[in-house]
């Protein structure tokens, strides 16, 4: 058993060093989004940054598709998005301001002291 900042490295190092023009290094989230999707099995109680099998992310690590299985199933950041689609980050944010492109998940940040829950991009 793996944890998912030691498969986010090997995942990475699959996809070549140095990494391919616009490619993120993979994340320890990556590897949850990935688990999700039924790519690779969780064996710990962590939904988010999973213990993984090593030998499932080596089989996943040889996979030739594997640029192509982390676009499908892992959300990029806003950074990560604006220089994929080769934008500035401003640029970026002002499609979003425009509703032309949404998140494509959400989570509730608990600011006990500073107005309670909020709802902030994933």
């Amino acid at each position: 058993m793996i944890g998912a900042g030691v498969a986010a490295d090997r995942l990475t190092e699959a996809l070549g060093v140095p990494l391919p023009i616009l490619r993120p290094r993979v994340t320890a989230s990556a590897v949850g989004h990935l688990v999700k999707a039924g790519l690779l099995v969780c064996l710990g109680g962590d939904t988010q940054f999973p213990d993984v099998h090593p030998d499932q992310v080596a089989a996943l690590a040889r996979r030739r598709d594997l640029p192509a299985l982390l676009d499908r199933h892992v959300p990029l950041g806003p950074d990560q998005a604006a220089v994929r689609l080769g934008v500035r980050r401003t640029d970026f944010d002002q499609v979003v301001r425009f509703g032309w492109l949404s998140p494509v998940g959400s989570v509730d940040v608990d600011y006990k002291h500073h107005g309670g829950v909020t709802t902030v991009p994933d």
